[in-house]
């Protein structure tokens, strides 16, 4: 899937392209988007899924812990 995938940019559009002369591999485009972009968005996902995974780790631990309690609960209770 194409990085413009969903712009107002068609297949065939002409557009201007701003590119580094020291860094050929950094180009722009003249409404702002930049091939830095993608990059910066890295940091973001990877702290979104690392809240994810530490969220589910939480609540299954505490599950964990309730049914234990309750299973030890439920078992000094019977004669």
């Amino acid at each position: 899937m194409s990085m413009l995938a969903g712009s107002q940019y068609q297949i065939g559009d002409q557009l201007t392209i701003y590119v580094d002369r020291t860094d050929p591999t950094k180009a722009a485009t003249s409404d702002g988007f930049a091939s830095e972009d993608r990059l910066m968005l890295l940091p973001l996902f990877l702290t979104a899924g690392g809240s994810c995974v530490a969220g589910l780790a939480t609540v299954m631990r505490l599950a964990f812990e309730y049914k234990r309690r309750r299973r030890k609960r439920h078992q000094g209770a019977a004669p």
